[in-house]
């Protein structure tokens, strides 16, 4: 739209940026990136709070489950909880693509598999 403008460009990522995932409170963003990692951004000013390496691949998806609680998904075959106050992985779970439904794709396997997990494989 004509009344839409640039307020600022970042360029934080070495690999293009798979999702874009803005969190329940609206405060933060997180980008899920081919870099291996994810970025977790303030909205007020747009700068990067924090960088999560812990993937071995490209990152596909993350999540946030209750707002406190941070997901990511990646071609390594891992989902990793990851632990906020430390920008560290707290566990990280390997997954089996055996379970492939028709036309599913690994990467849908796995944020299917996030979603239908999440509450139950990291408590």
């Amino acid at each position: 739209p004509e009344n839409m403008q640039l307020l600022k460009e970042v360029k934080e990522h070495l690999g293009s940026i798979n999702q874009i995932l803005i969190a329940f409170n609206g405060l933060t963003v997180y980008t899920a990136s081919a870099d291996f990692t994810i970025n977790q951004w303030d909205t007020a000013n747009v700068e990067r709070i924090a960088t999560l390496s812990g993937h071995k691949n490209n990152v596909r998806c993350v999540v946030t489950a209750g707002g406190t609680r941070l997901f990511s998904a990646s071609d390594d075959k891992c989902i990793i909880e990851w632990d906020m106050s430390t920008a560290k992985p707290r566990h990280v779970m390997t997954v089996s693509y055996t379970h492939l439904r028709a036309h599913e794709t690994p990467e849908h396997l796995v944020c299917r598999l996030l979603l239908e997990k999440k509450k139950n494989t990291f408590q």
